[in-house]
């Protein structure tokens, strides 16, 4: 799924569900912030709302994320509010929402690409890992029944564990085995089994909702001037910001978006400063993407901009009524305990993802130490007292660190192939079987969807182009020592025309086989590599690289082509052009026709949500599939 499905602002019924599925998981740190630090429930609903849609706007509708307080700023509120009051603490986090408009700045004149070096795969996985790991034993406390910080037993262990189970079974039962709308909302049926066998146990304390209001206007808060709470929160900004880049990379991972790219770091720190600078004005705490909701995109599949929108808009709504927002605070510890279980957990998978992308380079003695160091730095309860930095923002500054001044192996390669867009998942089984290692890379052209492929029926796939186009993430695979480059045209010759193992035809002997639109070409001295091959097709589809015709009529073209060369035989064997289109975008691959290409084809498909539908649908329209 791809950038167009979380960008979707499908305003409908079922995203609403959706939207308060995501409410619910957020619910943990929207009751967790006020019950610890004595600001109001429904301010924190108002405010977490409000920061949404202004992050949304900000960020030009393209991330989806939902804002709940930070977990981060806990302790420092819980002091600051004894110390200075309320309002003195407002004014004290007032920092966060200042620092984030400021380093925003910075990196909008100097450039986000700082970001990118300082934050490859090899940093941001382990970060996004910490981030899910580090929060698994507050999970584990909900789940044995005791508070957040595991002092206090709130409910027999056994009772709590017992509802945990059943929580968590009946999310990850009904997520395989569900059928409709149950399907797409796993998280709210594992809350209301949780809750409904709670009722049975007579654990749920009914107390909140009787004690509010119907009606209840939220009780705004203004800050007062206090520059000791200014300098005290001052660590704990920095520590945000931090926490802020690896819950966008996160998000960024699921989605198949890079958000440092589009809409830029830049304009996501400026939206989360300006969201936490509206809260605390309003006397609600500082907000940031929350990690749970992330996770449970992750784990639904479910992450339509619009959805974050609805959770936006009823957190506000709940905000005014009493007892709707005190609802919240009925969910018992083990129920909310066993769905951050699997949702944390979902986010470390997704930082494991981010590691996949090393390839073979991941078990290196350089990279190995660096994910090691980070990852029990990460983990093993280490903080400085000094900075006031925790585990996740002292294992990402050591990682950048190491990163940056450990030195990189100097082995030479002798020869390469660079692989692209479906290359990537399938390069042959005789380029598999005779590679060594893979180096990361970008494509050193611009490539687009500009050639139909005659094995793919036709398919779009993406090729260099003069004009147009991007330069696009890319592999090379680096060949074992007895591969001659002369083997190594001769498997890339063969993979290319769909001849795989096939000996005795020789990319020599291209001309007896009518392929004179293809060639080999190669890089010198590329990534480390003396000779790096690639397949360098010529362009078919002339509209495509015609620069006087508008994105929207390209699309329509491609969309033809995609839908047209879906038929028995390449829908069996996942060479159709939709296909081609899902993988190229689950291995990060985007180019300026991609959004224009996907949302044509799901236009093009009945009551589709995202590209793997509308091949479904488009499938079934053709009597291809049941």
């Amino acid at each position: 799924m791809g950038d167009h499905q979380s960008r979707d602002h499908s305003f409908n019924l079922i995203n609403s569900i959706y939207g308060a599925q995501m409410l619910f998981v957020a619910s943990g740190t929207l009751v967790l912030i006020p019950l610890f630090t004595h600001f109001d429930l429904n301010v924190t609903l108002f405010t977490a709302g409000l920061g949404t849609l202004i992050f949304q706007a900000m960020t030009h509708g393209q991330i989806p994320v939902f804002l709940a307080p930070s977990i981060i700023y806990i302790a420092p509120i819980i002091y600051s509010v004894k110390t200075w009051g309320i309002p003195g603490t407002l004014c004290g986090l007032a920092v966060a929402g200042c620092l984030y408009i400021i380093v925003s700045a910075i990196i909008q004149i100097h450039s986000a690409q700082i970001i990118e070096r300082l934050f490859p795969p090899l940093v941001t996985g382990p970060m996004i890992m910490i981030l899910g790991l580090s929060q698994v034993p507050m999970a584990g406390h909900l789940v044995m029944g005791k508070s957040f910080d595991g002092i206090t037993q709130l409910i027999p262990q056994y009772s709590a564990v017992t509802i945990a189970i059943v929580t968590l079974s009946v999310t990850v039962l009904v997520s395989i085995l569900g059928n409709g709308i149950c399907r797409m909302i796993p998280i709210l049926c594992g809350i209301a089994a949780g809750y409904l066998f709670s009722l049975c146990l007579g654990i749920v304390n009914f107390s909140p909702l009787y004690q509010a209001q119907w009606i209840a206007i939220p009780k705004f808060v203004m800050p007062q001037w206090h520059f000791d709470a200014i300098c005290y929160m001052l660590p704990a900004a920095f520590i945000s910001i931090m926490t802020h880049l690896g819950d966008i990379l996160a998000i960024g991972s699921i989605t198949n978006n890079n958000y440092l790219k589009s809409p830029g770091i830049h304009w996501t720190l400026m939206g989360n400063g300006i969201a936490t600078g509206v809260a605390l004005m309003l006397g609600g705490p500082p907000n940031a993407p929350d990690s749970g909701v992330s996770g449970a995109a992750a784990f639904t599949r479910q992450y339509q901009l619009s959805i974050m929108t609805w959770a936006a808009i009823i957190s506000i709504l709940l905000s005014f009524v009493g007892k709707l927002g005190a609802l919240f605070q009925t969910i018992p510890p083990p129920v909310m305990g066993g769905i951050m279980l699997i949702l944390f957990g979902a986010i470390t998978v997704v930082g494991l993802k981010q590691l996949a992308h090393l390839g073979d380079d991941l078990t290196s003695p350089r990279n190995m130490a660096i994910i090691a160091l980070m990852m029990t730095i990460g983990l093993g309860g280490m903080s400085s007292k000094v900075t006031g930095l925790d585990g996740l923002s002292l294992a990402g500054i050591l990682g950048i660190f190491l990163n940056c001044f450990l030195p990189v192996s100097q082995e030479k390669y002798g020869v390469g192939i660079l692989v692209y867009g479906s290359m990537m998942t399938d390069p042959g089984k005789e380029i598999i079987a005779n590679t060594l290692t893979s180096i990361p890379a970008i494509t050193p052209f611009n490539v687009e969807y500009a050639r139909k492929s005659k094995n793919r029926s036709n398919a779009p796939v993406l090729v260099p182009v003069s004009q147009g186009g991007t330069k696009v993430r890319a592999k090379i695979l680096v060949m074992k020592s007895h591969v001659s480059e002369e083997l190594a045209c001769d498997f890339l010759y063969r993979r290319a025309i769909n001849f795989v193992e096939e000996t005795a035809i020789m990319y020599a002997d291209k001309d007896n086989h009518k392929n004179s639109g293809l060639e080999i070409q190669y890089l010198k001295d590329f990534e480390n590599v003396a000779k790096v091959f690639y397949t360098a097709f010529t362009p078919n589809i002339e509209n495509i690289v015609n620069p006087t015709i508008s994105p929207d009529d390209k699309s329509k073209d491609l969309a033809y082509l995609a839908i047209d060369s879906l038929n028995q035989d390449t829908f069996c064997m996942q060479r159709d052009g939709i296909r081609c289109l899902i993988d190229d975008i689950h291995a990060g691959i985007k180019t300026p026709l991609s959004d224009f290409y996907v949302k044509e084809i799901i236009n093009r498909a009945s009551s589709a949500n995202d590209l793997n539908e509308a091949r479904i649908n488009i499938a079934r329209q053709k009597h291809i599939y049941p």
